[in-house]
């Protein structure tokens, strides 16, 4: 299957031997400041946390088929498998970018990881005014990025850096429940606290949803790799969600149909059998009930107004 556009996967492998400076680099995380040659991706799909502040400049970029930006002070979060298209950053960008595992993120964030995953997956609140309280002295938080960086060939030089990028998550929560708080959705106490196991099975299943290539499938397909019921977990989803397990997999799969119409040169035959799905006139009336074109006019649609966003229209 070919690309028509080159859509690299970006792993914490793929950073770490790329030609760029990094702050810090290990098993789990990856500290960048270098982004001198992000502007020869023209694409990728991610499969880590990544992290992006805005320290000067600008950078506009298409998450997951919707155009977006971040200016100096402020803070997007990337979620394992989303889709980075039209990468575009000002001559004067300067930025630090956080590349984290799913395992490192909820080790660091084990009490709070529910605010997290509340704020990323449920309201899908990605981007931030980050660092307020610093004023217009924002960069001056690249300062505890700089002292991971003079210690990077010390002794504890892992410890150190962890322990940066852990008050960097815990600030991010506090701006997710801050953010939250003024748009009047409050955090109880079971918010902050681990333990409760239905936010642990909601976790998994999120988790479960995102690794699946073919994820067109019955609520007791999911329910059993987690060794639960299917009732339970529809109650479980619904409760920590407020949506449907059946809408999480339906937008699940509207995303992946979205890549590879939009991403790829397959045929509408070899995506709907990529998919999952039973034959081509099942997919084509799915397409057609769930976008209102079929897949044909959806792909032919797509390149025409990506031709007109480049001006060659």
């Amino acid at each position: 299957m070919s690309e028509s556009i080159n859509l690299e996967r970006i792993t914490l492998d793929s950073v770490q031997q790329a030609d760029a400076r990094l702050l810090y680099s290990d098993d789990d995380f990856v500290v960048m400041n270098d982004f001198k040659d992000i502007s020869t991706f023209r694409g990728a799909h991610v499969s880590s946390y990544v992290i992006l502040f805005c320290k000067k400049g600008k950078t506009s970029f298409t998450y997951n088929h919707h155009e977006d930006h971040i200016t100096k002070g402020e803070c997007f979060v990337f979620v394992p498998g989303s889709i980075i298209t039209d990468i575009m950053m000002s001559v004067d960008f300067e930025g630090i970018g956080v590349f984290l595992t799913q395992r490192l993120l909820q080790g660091l964030l084990h009490n709070d990881i529910n605010i997290w995953n509340k704020v990323l997956y449920v309201e899908k609140q990605n981007k931030f005014v980050a660092f307020k309280s610093h004023g217009d002295n924002i960069p001056d938080y690249g300062k505890y990025w700089k002292i991971a960086d003079e210690n990077n060939n010390r002794p504890f030089a892992k410890q150190i850096t962890l322990s940066i990028i852990h008050t960097f998550l815990l600030e991010m929560c506090s701006i997710f429940v801050d953010n939250e708080e003024k748009r009047g959705v409050k955090f109880s106490q079971e918010d902050h606290a681990m333990g409760k196991q239905s936010q642990v099975i909601f976790r998994r299943f999120v988790a479960l949803l995102q690794q699946e290539k073919v994820k067109r499938h019955p609520v007791p397909y999911y329910a059993g790799l987690l060794n639960i019921s299917a009732k339970y977990l529809t109650t479980i989803v619904r409760k920590e969600s407020g949506k449907s397990v059946r809408n999480w997999i339906c937008e699940a799969v509207d995303s992946d149909i979205t890549y590879y119409l939009f991403n790829t040169n397959a045929s509408i035959k070899e995506i709907s059998s990529t998919l999952g799905f039973p034959n081509l006139s099942f997919f084509g009336k799915y397409v057609k009930d769930h976008f209102g074109h079929s897949p044909r006019v959806l792909r032919m649609q797509a390149k025409i107004n990506k031709r007109k966003s480049n001006g060659t229209v």
